[in-house]
Formats: structure tokens, sequence, C-alpha cells
């Protein structure tokens, strides 16, 4: 086994730990080994992929999920389309102000006014969204804001 940082360890290592869930063991077993990664600080965040809306409830009732990019893949949309569509499907008044570098991913924002959500889509995105389920802050625990900040 080579160890430390060398390119062909971790692209092995990260290749080696990508695997499909395991029918026989419990999801909430494997979540559960996952979140304990996030408490020792050796991942930011969970996701899954190729899972369906029960398991990723299942999983979820464990640790906060990072599940939408899964939820976006299974209504074959991006995953900016269905952010900005709950966005503007929120009964408050919101103008989302998404930024991109790529004419298509402007049109692809553009499209999100398109993109339909039912009401319980909604249920599940808000769930994903629920501020109470997000951690930390946008900067993590270096606030360059307050770096940044020009007094007038």
């Amino acid at each position: 086994m080579i160890l430390g940082g060398r390119p062909e360890y971790v692209a092995t290592a990260c290749a080696d730990s990508l695997h499909r869930l395991d029918p026989a063991v419990p999801i909430e077993d494997t979540v559960g080994a996952m979140a304990d990664l996030v408490t020792a600080g050796k991942v930011r965040a969970l996701g899954l992929s190729a899972v369906g809306p029960d398991l990723l409830r299942r999983a979820a009732a464990v640790a906060p999920i990072s599940a939408l990019k899964t939820f976006a893949g299974e209504r074959g949309h991006a995953p900016g389309q269905i952010a900005l569509a709950w966005l503007l499907a929120q009964p408050y008044a919101i103008a989302p102000i998404p930024g991109t570098k790529r004419a298509a991913y402007a049109r692809q924002n553009a499209a999100a006014t398109a993109v339909p959500l039912s009401a319980d889509d909604l249920a599940v995105l808000n769930g994903l969204f629920d501020p109470a389920r997000v951690r930390g802050g946008q900067y993590g625990d270096l606030d360059l804001r307050s770096q940044h900040r020009i007094d007038n």
C-alpha cells in the first residue's frame, strides 16, 4: 500500500472508497459510519448516488445528506435549476441572482423558471434546505467578510 500524498495514492484511495451500497448492510449503518467521518473532520459532507427517495429518507434520518444532486438527477434537471426553482416557489419575496461565467449555465439558470415542482417535491426540498440542518457558515471557520470590511 502506498501512503502519503502521492497523486497515485490519492487517486487509488478515492476510487477504492467509491462503491455502490451493499444491500446486505442497512443504509443506516453505512451512513452512520460515514457520519463518524464528518464528526472526525475527515469529510465535510455526505452524499449518496443511485438511491431512491425511500433510502434517501432513511439515510437522512441518521445524518444530513447532500442530496440535491440525486434529487435533481431523478427529475432530469441540473441541481442549480432545482435550487433556483425551489427559491422561486417560496412564499416570500426572493429574487435569486445566480452568477456564472458561461452562457450555457446562464441559459440553464433561466430555464429554472419552467422547472415544475410538485407539493411533494417542495416538501422534500424544504427538508434538504431546512436552516436547522445547515451547519457552518459560507466561509467555515474563517470569516473572510470581517477581514475585508470597509469602514466608512
